[in-house]
This record gives C-alpha cells, sequence and structure tokens, in this order.
C-alpha cells in the first residue's frame, strides 16, 4: 500500500511540476527611455535584488536564493557580448540596499523584486520586479547616475534556469532573457 502512495504521489509531484508551463514577462507600466551609448561598446552590470526569496524556507540562505540567478545572469552576459556590449552581473540576496557601484560601467540595469508569494510547498510565485536603468557618469566629475528608463512587470521566468521540467523551460528561458535584453537593447548602435 505504501508504495502504492509513493507512486500516486511521484506522479502527482510530476503532474504539478512537470507540465506546468511559466508564463511570459509582463509589463505593467514604463517610463523613460534608454538612449544610444555615447561608449562604445556599452559596458552594463546587471544586479538582481532578490532579497523576497530568503522568504521562501526551501531558499532560505544566500547560497540557494541566489543559485538561479547566477544562471540567469550569465546567459545575460553570453546574450550583451552577442550585442556588441561588455556585461557583468551581480546578485544580493542581502536586505541592505544594492549601491550602484562605480567603475568601467555605462549603464546599470537594476531589477529589484518588490512583491512575491510563497506556496505551501516553499515554491515562490508572482514575482514583480521594479526594473531601473541607470547612466552612469564616465567623465570623472562626480556625476551622479541618472535613471534612463524604469520598468515595473511581473515575471518568473528565473525559475525556467532550474533543473525542473516545466512544459515551456527552454522557450521560458529565452522569452526571460529577450525580455531583460529588450530594457538596455536601445543603448546598442543598430547592426
Amino acid at each position: 500500500m505504501n508504495r502504492l502512495w509513493s507512486a500516486v504521489l511521484l506522479l502527482a509531484t510530476f503532474a504539478v511540476t512537470g507540465c506546468m508551463s511559466v508564463k511570459d514577462p509582463q509589463i505593467a507600466r514604463q517610463s523613460g527611455a534608454a538612449e544610444l551609448s555615447t561608449t562604445s561598446p556599452p559596458n552594463v552590470l546587471l544586479i538582481f535584488q532578490v532579497n523576497l526569496e530568503r522568504q521562501n524556507f526551501a531558499t532560505s540562505t544566500p547560497e540557494k536564493a541566489e543559485a538561479l540567478y547566477h544562471l540567469a545572469g550569465a546567459e545575460y552576459v553570453k546574450r550583451i557580448a552577442a550585442l556588441g556590449g561588455i556585461a557583468d552581473y551581480k546578485v544580493s540576496s542581502s536586505d541592505i540596499p544594492v549601491e550602484i557601484p562605480k567603475g568601467n560601467y555605462t549603464h546599470v540595469s537594476m531589477q529589484k523584486i518588490t512583491r512575491m508569494t510563497v506556496d505551501n510547498h516553499g515554491n515562490g510565485w508572482n514575482r514583480t520586479w521594479d526594473s531601473s536603468l541607470f547612466v552612469l557618469d564616465r567623465t570623472g566629475a562626480g556625476i551622479q547616475p541618472r535613471r534612463a528608463a524604469n520598468q515595473v512587470y511581473s515575471s518568473d521566468g528565473v525559475r525556467c534556469f532550474s533543473i525542473s521540467q516545466y512544459a515551456n523551460r527552454v522557450e521560458c528561458q529565452v522569452k526571460y532573457m529577450d525580455h531583460l535584453v529588450a530594457q538596455v537593447a536601445p543603448i546598442f548602435p543598430k547592426k
């Protein structure tokens, strides 16, 4: 009897996670516009602020909360390089706000989770993001970073970088990256 219940539980788990799809990113509002970079090639830093991920008991440690974002960040770096730019990423699950770093970056894309829900199984869903694109001063004049664009959107696309068998896993990864890259694409010269 235990084997039967184990099999039923396993099939139910597969049905819930294996056949489920993750929705495409949905933009709620946006303002401003990214402008063509005056520096060639643009050097973009992507920052994921994901402190709300630590509310999820399955990802309560910083390492677990940040793991999927490191996979997404590495893919972002590749996609920006394909556009002819340079990119890096940083992930922070700390409650301390992340400061925009100085350095060789021309732009910072700040992605901050502002809301999410955690289901009874400890999975995070319904992430709402506040995304800002900042232009950094490279003249050395000490000018503060300028916010060029802002977007509020919802996306659980980072879940598609897990080992879960979502029905649209690969397509979801591509669409999530497309969304993040589209936020900075206008800074790149047209090919």
